[in-house]
């Protein structure tokens, strides 16, 4: 536990250009507090957290397609801002362990530090990857780099290794493909290794207690969920649904990959050895992915900011053999054609905003342009229904809408298929005593079976920004006009 005294204790101080950039990064996460309820997943995160919050069970009673710590972070915060306020400090923290990492790789090479610190501190915050967002890939980098500063330190107790085995649970209840982080620091121990049967056998051993602080807090969640009914919807949703057909396939690429280097090692700095493993891991990651966005690419920056720093600073083999694994990285986006963010319209249309030469309805429409729509039609809801009314909404803004509107959810069956599941009529075949109004954002694109549902249950109230909201009918006429 020594490394971490140095890291939090004895050492807890910060040279002055890192100052610079930790407060330049606070300034830059200022418009994030002034942003809208644009981001369909934060909006998922929020909602589902609220549920939490009121007794519904993850994974069972409601659909989630993450581990369990973004949502239950999402029930803390409550709402966005506060959503977002968390998003800085953990970001604030992950810069500093960022450069702490560059520092026990790099130890005297300061100016390593500071290219690859303004690399990662920057690019993490930016739009571009959308560091703006409160995305699990962006919660994961700070347990994970802290974990592999413990591990890449040269007197390893068990204390550290199981504490970086916690840590790397931490990634993993994130996201699941936090799992394949460890194989990075496996891989750079068995090349700093002798044929020696002995040293291969104390590699295992720190692996083991590595893989039990990984897999005790893990197998807690379990229990929990196993108590509750629900593990093997866990089980399946957090993490299994990652081993897909393409894992198996980009499988045999990463093995290539790392013979190679394994083949290479005896001419390749240690250092480099583990930034190019953890870059092709992170490139895997994206490979096996069902969905290829561009914030996945967050979780590739820390080991990409220090390749540039080498490729910048390097007077080695080191500084020309850095361009293939950054080569790799900047290859990705290009061949599955990923558009990023705009960073400078970002700004500049926060700028206008503080300036006071756009008002905050088209600074909100700068997001998109069902964001201000959006907000019309919740404080709608908002003034045609009470807190506890549980509501449905349908269409392709319908996380936004329950975010913003911030009414309860039905939590009855078939509640899963009413927030997450294209299911043909949404609601189900049985009434909802409790579900006092039903809103269609794009009445045209409803299902046919939809709309008988709602012709013999409810009537048409209102229409509202080409919505149409939905109420009730009396129990005796809707069992008068019953099929």
């Amino acid at each position: 536990m020594n490394a971490v005294k140095k890291l939090f204790l004895n050492e807890l101080h910060t040279p002055f250009w890192l100052f610079l950039l930790i407060t330049s990064i606070l300034i830059l996460r200022i418009p994030t507090f002034f942003e809208p309820y644009w981001n369909d997943n934060e909006a998922i995160f929020l909602i589902t957290g609220k549920a939490i919050n009121h007794g519904v069970m993850l994974y069972s009673e409601i659909s989630a397609s993450y581990p369990p710590l973004i949502y239950h972070l999402a029930a803390i915060s409550e709402s966005l801002f506060v959503l977002k306020a968390f998003l800085t400090v953990w970001h604030v923290v992950t810069v500093y362990l960022f450069w702490r990492l560059s520092e026990r790789l790099f130890p005297k090479k300061i100016r390593l530090q500071k290219i690859s610190s303004l690399v990662f501190g920057l690019f993490s915050t930016f739009p571009l990857l959308q560091g703006n967002v409160a995305y699990p890939e962006i919660f994961i980098l700070g347990p994970t780099m802290f974990a592999f500063y413990l591990l890449l330190d040269k007197k390893l107790s068990k204390n550290t290794l199981l504490l970086s085995g916690i840590l790397l649970s931490i990634s993993i209840m994130f996201w699941g493909y936090g799992l394949f982080s460890v194989l990075s620091i496996i891989f750079v121990w068995l090349t700093s290794a002798s044929s020696s049967s002995k040293i291969f056998t104390k590699i295992l051993r720190r692996f083991v207690v590595v893989l039990l602080g990984m897999g005790v807090p893990v197998f807690i969640t379990m229990i929990y969920y196993w108590q509750n009914n629900a593990l093997s919807e866990y089980v399946y949703f957090a993490y299994l649904q990652i081993f897909n057909q393409s894992f198996f396939l980009y499988s045999f690429v990463i093995i290539t990959a790392h013979v190679l280097l394994f083949w290479a090692r005896s001419s390749l700095s240690r250092q480099f050895l583990f930034l190019s493993s953890w870059l092709f891991i992170a490139v895997f990651i994206f490979f096996i992915s069902p969905q290829h966005h561009d914030q996945f690419l967050l979780t590739a920056l820390p080991p990409v900011a220090l390749l540039i720093g080498i490729f910048f600073t390097s007077k080695k083999m080191d500084q020309p053999l850095s361009i293939v694994p950054l080569s790799v990285f900047f290859f990705v986006p290009f061949f599955y054609g990923i558009t990023f963010h705009s960073t400078i319209n970002y700004y500049s249309n926060f700028m206008f905003l503080a300036l006071g030469e756009t008002t905050i309805e088209e600074h909100h429409a700068s997001f998109g342009n069902d964001v201000v729509r959006n907000y019309k039609i919740s404080n709608y809801i908002k003034d045609n229904t009470n807190e506890q009314d549980e509501i449905y909404v349908q269409g392709e803004s319908k996380h936004l809408v329950y975010a913003l509107s911030d009414r309860a959810i039905s939590t009855r069956p078939p509640s899963k298929e009413v927030l997450f599941v294209s299911n043909p009529s949404g609601l189900g075949s049985q009434f909802n005593e409790n579900l006092k109004l039903v809103i269609l954002l794009s009445p045209k694109n409803s299902h046919s079976q939809l709309r008988n549902f709602l012709n013999h249950n409810y009537k048409l109230s209102a229409e509202f920004e080409g919505a149409e909201f939905w109420t009730p009918l009396n129990p005796n006429i809707r069992s008068l006009i019953a099929p």
